[in-house]
């Protein structure tokens, strides 16, 4: 990516960096998206779930961009899970992404890529540095935004934000 290239995603990015905050007593990332077509502002969060229960026992993470109401629900949710440990029994270091959708009016409009941002930025930002990769089993279009984006198989952890 050249510097233009960089300058350039900065001005485009859908995530208010400003927004970005940490709230510590529920494990959650919280940031305002901006919508480029609508100019609307919504809420995006990554919450951490440290595998329990509720997660089939591994860590994850999962995150999602609001819509503006009732008549609006999630436009975009992603779901990532640690992988297992090394043959050496080393816990991973890479969390990987399970499940990502976003509405079709609101595809090809930056929200995945931004959902991946914050969970990315998140990931990086824990007492370990984890790294979001993709799956093995993704559509076209999830391929396509991982050659363009991913680096050397892995998102960048700033997520642009740095």
């Amino acid at each position: 990516m050249t510097a233009f290239d960089t300058a350039f995603s900065l001005l485009k990015m859908p995530i208010d960096s400003d927004s970005i905050r940490y709230d510590r007593k529920n494990d959650r990332w919280k940031a305002d998206f901006y919508d480029p077509d609508t100019h609307e502002r919504l809420p995006m969060q990554a919450n951490m779930y440290e595998g329990d229960d509720s997660t089939a026992g591994m860590p994850s993470i999962e995150g999602s961009i609001m819509g503006l109401g009732e008549d609006d629900p999630q436009r975009t949710h992603a779901f990532a899970e640690r992988q297992g440990d090394d043959h050496y029994g080393n816990p991973s270091s890479k969390y990987q992404i399970k499940d990502v959708w976003t509405r079709n009016p609101h595809q090809r409009k930056g929200y995945a890529k931004a959902l991946y941002d914050l969970i990315a930025y998140a990931l990086s930002n824990r007492k370990e540095d984890y790294d979001l990769v993709g799956d093995s089993m993704q559509s076209a279009e999830a391929y396509e935004m991982w050659q363009k984006y991913g680096e050397y198989g892995s998102w960048p952890k700033d997520g642009g934000m740095a």
